[in-house]
């Protein structure tokens, strides 16, 4: 996120001096139905992942060429510093869980294992989002205290009697949705054991883990699914988000030389 410095020929709706956040989806096709619909990041044409800072370079520089004016959001005065987190984090979580609020319901349960930068903004879109009772899942005590702050109803350390508590809590119904912001082996089989009947588990953190797909393994009518980042409307209506005071972010400043 920055503001815009120079404007390459044809760029129109976008003037020197716009403070901007830029959606990284920059391998979408801009033609197809998802990227139409502001689903960028699940291009039906993308290959393979390009991002800034993967494939392309980066934003830690003075300056960033984005290669297109439409990967650019406005942001109007809000801090592009405060702007640039939700550019990957913010819109990673968002997406995955927007997609499931039509099972997610008032009295429910939703729980997030992993309460990094994902995680945190995953307990407040719960939180600002749905009528669920919010669950977080760490290993770590300061990050439990710190869901407890952003918005959890409830904290799980993880570990063997993760799943039982979750359970106890739902008094035995289970989770709703689950949203998986590691992605290991160990978080995966948690998320599995604490799904409910037609519960649905987002994996969104890249861990390398895998968990087995099988009919007598996952609850009846459960559904497993992955989320990729997020598009240009993910970005748009998080950053309003985040400008109506709705979403603490979470940064610490550095000079670029450091």
């Amino acid at each position: 996120a920055g503001w815009v410095e120079e404007l390459g020929t044809g760029v129109t709706k976008i003037h020197h001096g716009d403070a901007v956040a830029v959606n990284p989806s920059w391998a979408s096709c801009s033609r197809c139905h998802m990227c139409r619909s502001g689903e960028e990041n699940h291009c039906l044409y993308q290959k393979r992942i390009r991002a800034p800072g993967v494939g392309y370079d980066g934003g830690h520089a003075p300056y960033v060429l984005v290669p297109d004016a439409r990967f650019l959001v406005p942001i109007g005065d809000f801090d592009p510093v405060v702007a640039a987190p939700l550019t990957d984090a913010g819109i990673t979580t968002y997406s995955a869980i927007k997609s499931a609020l039509p099972s997610i319901w008032p009295g429910s349960t939703a729980v997030v294992i992993g309460i990094g930068g994902l995680g945190l903004y995953a307990v407040q879109f719960l939180r600002q989002l749905t009528g669920a009772r919010v669950v977080a899942v760490d290993r770590a005590e300061a990050r439990l205290t710190l869901a407890r702050e952003y918005g959890a109803d409830e904290v799980v350390s993880i570990g063997p009697g993760a799943a039982d508590q979750v359970r106890e809590l739902t008094r035995g119904v289970g989770a709703a949705f689950v949203i998986d912001c590691v992605g290991v082996n160990a978080t995966l089989a948690t998320a599995v054991s604490v799904l409910s009947w037609r519960g649905r588990l987002a994996m969104v953190g890249a861990g390398g883990g895998s968990v087995p797909f099988d009919f007598f393994k996952v609850p009846p009518g459960a559904q497993l699914v992955t989320s990729l980042n997020g598009g240009s409307i993910a970005l748009t209506e998080v950053v309003d988000m985040a400008a109506l005071g709705r979403l603490k972010v979470l940064v610490d400043r550095y000079p670029l030389s450091a």
